[in-house]
């Protein structure tokens, strides 16, 4: 008796714990309201299955469904190798498939008539690993703060990122950079659906860290995305330099031959019926790059786009995290030290850097140091605001500490 009792409350537990069905693309979705204040809808689909006859191409508007669709737990990350556990990242294993476009939505349960800020996260991982769902990627902490925050899912590594004459021909003239794609309509999918979870599509602000980063950056040059945020924040990574440049679309697609050839295939076709895994393996022994001037999302050099103006000009915020910085600044403990660096390392343009990321005696920071534990070397710039955006909300229950960030607010440094 005393069983039958606790399956029944369990069950009560778990009805209560349901929030309201919310009507999006496709259907109504239904979360669940976890503690504190916010509830969540996890899985929440904003394409098709880029599955079959769909893998490597551009994502296809979400499959509607009958009744409610239960978004209360999170669906698999895209198809990659799993992350070791002595990865800084790594947080138990997660199921992986290439049925993977979805998105994790936390959002206040109770919003009020105030229109929300919204922040959308893209995750890092060399544009070959990555998931919206590592605990460290929970936005139930700034949706606790008056925040929609949603965690977008694309595609990765040679499923994500692979060009070929063969879908270059499929796509009148273009291939490649399918996981950027995902980006686009994730963000299409915010702008039409975020209201209904007490969202502003007039204030998105997209954040990545290293590859996320580098996607926010490269969103910045893609004009299939423009007006689609905002705000841009990076952490450790930008289009800029030799890390991940653009290559020209011949060079992806003799990449894609490449791989094509590894795998032993007749056709693009052929390699759709492949498994995903033979094609993950193949690729570890071909040279790939990411990202490729396809022409309709990428349509020149970020170099060439900013210096034309083309980019969105939107703020932004940048700066990398304490032990992912790619960059040749290394470690200093002193205010003269960084400058030095900084003369080394930019020569002629070094006073126009100093002045942009200028410090000062309360930008450097130390950790406190016992006699068991070794000083570290002071902290640096580790957010420097490019832009100023001090006009995007005001609201109260929001910390100051994420009302500069998502407002605007320019410090001399911001340390994470």
């Amino acid at each position: 008796m005393k069983r039958v009792l606790a399956l029944l409350l369990t069950l009560l537990a778990a009805t209560t714990a349901r929030a309201e069905p919310v009507p999006v693309d496709g259907g109504l979705i239904e979360g669940r309201v976890l503690d504190n204040g916010v509830t969540g809808w996890f899985g929440v689909p904003f394409a098709a299955p880029p599955v079959r006859e769909l893998r490597w191409r551009a994502p296809q508007p979400v499959q509607s469904w009958q009744g409610v669709l239960h978004t209360d737990r999170f669906a698999p990350m895209c198809l990659q190798a799993l992350r070791a556990r002595t990865m800084n990242h790594y947080f138990g294993n997660e199921a992986i498939s290439e049925d993977c476009l979805y998105l994790n939505i936390w959002a206040p349960t109770s919003s009020g008539p105030d229109k929300l800020p919204v922040v959308v996260w893209i995750y890092g991982g060399g544009f070959n690993v990555g998931s919206a769902s590592m605990a460290n990627y929970s936005g139930e902490n700034l949706a606790r703060e008056g925040v929609v925050y949603v965690a977008l899912s694309y595609r990765v590594g040679p499923l994500g990122f692979l060009a070929h004459p063969d879908l270059t021909a499929e796509g009148a003239g273009h291939s490649g950079n399918y996981g950027l794609m995902d980006q686009v309509a994730a963000l299409q999918w915010v702008q039409r659906n975020v209201a209904q979870f007490g969202g502003d599509p007039g204030n998105v602000t997209i954040m990545g860290q290293s590859a996320g980063s580098m996607a926010a950056s490269l969103l910045q040059i893609d004009p299939q995305a423009r007006g689609l945020f905002h705000r841009i924040v990076g952490m450790s990574g930008s289009v800029h330099g030799e890390l991940m440049a653009p290559v020209p679309l011949a060079t992806g697609e003799e990449q894609g031959l490449a791989l094509q050839q590894a795998l032993g295939a007749a056709s693009i076709e052929a390699m759709r019926d492949l498994p995903g895994d033979r094609i993950l393996a193949a690729a570890t022994r071909v040279p790939r790059s990411a990202i490729v001037i396809d022409g309709v999302h990428i349509t020149a050099s970020p170099e060439q786009t900013f210096a034309a103006r083309a980019h969105a000009d939107v703020p932004v915020m940048l700066g990398f995290a304490h032990d992912e910085r790619f960059a040749d600044l290394g470690s200093v403990n002193s205010i003269a030290e960084y400058e030095a660096r900084v003369s080394e390392v930019f020569g002629a343009q070094a006073g126009e850097v100093l002045r942009a990321l200028a410090m000062t005696a309360t930008s450097v920071w130390r950790f406190s140091t016992t006699a068991s534990a070794r000083a570290r070397p002071a902290r640096l710039p580790a957010m420097a605001t490019v832009r100023s955006a001090c006009s995007m909300i005001s609201r109260p229950a929001i910390s100051d500490a994420n009302r500069r960030c998502l407002h605007g607010w320019k410090p001399t440094v911001l340390n994470s």
